[in-house]
């Protein structure tokens, strides 16, 4: 049963010795006080009065759905309680499912024996006060709310942009409790065409009134995009989906992502490297498109480091190719060299020789 919060308007009814107050309820959503699709809204209207039993009035609900009004007459339910401090008077009206985006207002209006009055939603309600006739704190504004898709916080791990295809991809959803949820099935396609399935576990709370859910959907490899939604299963077998309003939900895998790099070498080779010659330097990377830069940093004689940016050259069957040009050597020169291949991404690949980095040697 969904909680009842508090006084959201309130109107002092008293008579001269007689002691009343009358104040509105409305549902509790855990998370958000706009419902979703497929939700009902139940309203409830409560007067109460001390001592007895509460005259009863006469209470309309001014309903406007998308700004076309209407009004319903609402009877109430008398809890009598002549000899004790207080007793009460319940009106309720339930606001039926309505669809996405639907805006929808509503007022009370009370005819009773001690005068007529609006109650709408105002700032602190004042109660139990004395007074003659009636005397109406908080008269500001229609109660309002719009209805918002069924769903909660949908959230991947990695985040967008970050994942990589040597990453495993986790898919959370964070719904409210007060769904009763009990299984939630996620659907994913790579190609839109081919749709596979799988259940995601319950976790636990992240915060108060929340249900926590995940999958770890695996690996991928770069460059995909999967499109995803869930379907969740209440307690009394009802199936609603998780969307994100009828689009899907995308995760992307980075393209940028580089799995290899290698095949280092230079030219011409150490017993072909003479004095006068351009040193040229070139490397491999993997999958092709992966890799968006690469350089060689080098130092001639144990000098400074330097830095050189390598153009790409034609693949090589699978892989990208990439070269540079340190330029004219001089005789005796030992040119020691490493290379970093980049993807744009934060994914970089040193290649150093085990640490050892590459070494050049001109021959005279």
């Amino acid at each position: 049963m969904r909680k009842l919060i508090g006084m959201a308007a309130a109107v002092v009814v008293a008579a001269t010795s007689v002691q009343a107050s009358s104040y509105i309820e409305t549902i509790e959503r855990t998370g958000g006080s706009n419902p979703t699709d497929g939700e009902h809204v139940v309203v409830t209207f409560q007067q109460h009065q001390n001592p007895g039993c509460p005259a009863m009035p006469d209470v309309y609900l001014y309903l406007g759905i998308d700004g076309n009004w209407e009004v319903h007459q609402l009877f109430g339910s008398q809890t009598c309680a002549p000899f004790s401090s207080s007793g009460s008077t319940y009106f309720g009206y339930t606001i039926p499912a309505l669809p996405v985006g639907t805006v929808v207002e509503y007022v009370f209006y009370i005819d009773g024996p001690y005068g007529s009055h609006w109650c709408k939603a105002g700032s602190d309600p004042a109660f139990n006060e004395w007074a003659t006739g009636y005397t109406y704190y908080g008269e500001y504004q229609n109660f309002q709310y719009t209805v918002q898709p069924f769903g909660g916080d949908v959230y991947q791990w990695p985040p967008a942009g970050q994942v990589r295809a040597s990453d495993e991809l986790w898919i959370n959803l964070d719904i409210s409790a007060h769904f009763d949820i009990s299984n939630v099935g996620l659907v994913y396609s790579t190609d839109g065409v081919d749709w596979q399935s799988v259940l995601m576990q319950p976790g636990d709370a992240v915060q108060y009134g929340m249900d926590h859910w995940y999958v770890n959907m695996g690996t991928f490899s770069p460059g995909t995009e999967i499109s995803y939604a869930m379907v969740t299963v209440d307690d009394n077998a009802n199936y609603r989906w998780v969307n994100n309003g009828d689009q899907n939900y995308m995760a992307s895998v980075n393209p940028g992502d580089i799995q290899w790099a290698g095949d280092v070498f230079h030219y011409p080779d150490n017993s072909d490297l003479n004095a006068g010659e351009d040193l040229w330097v070139n490397v491999q990377s993997w999958p092709q498109g992966a890799a968006q830069s690469a350089r060689v940093v080098f130092s001639v004689d144990g000098g400074p480091w330097m830095e050189v940016s390598m153009s790409q050259g034609s693949g090589i069957g699978a892989n990208d190719n990439w070269y540079a040009n340190l330029g004219a050597v001089s005789s005796q020169q030992v040119i020691t060299y490493a290379i970093l291949v980049e993807d744009g991404y934060g994914q970089d690949l040193w290649l150093n020789n085990d640490g050892q980095d590459y070494v050049a040697y001109v021959a005279d």
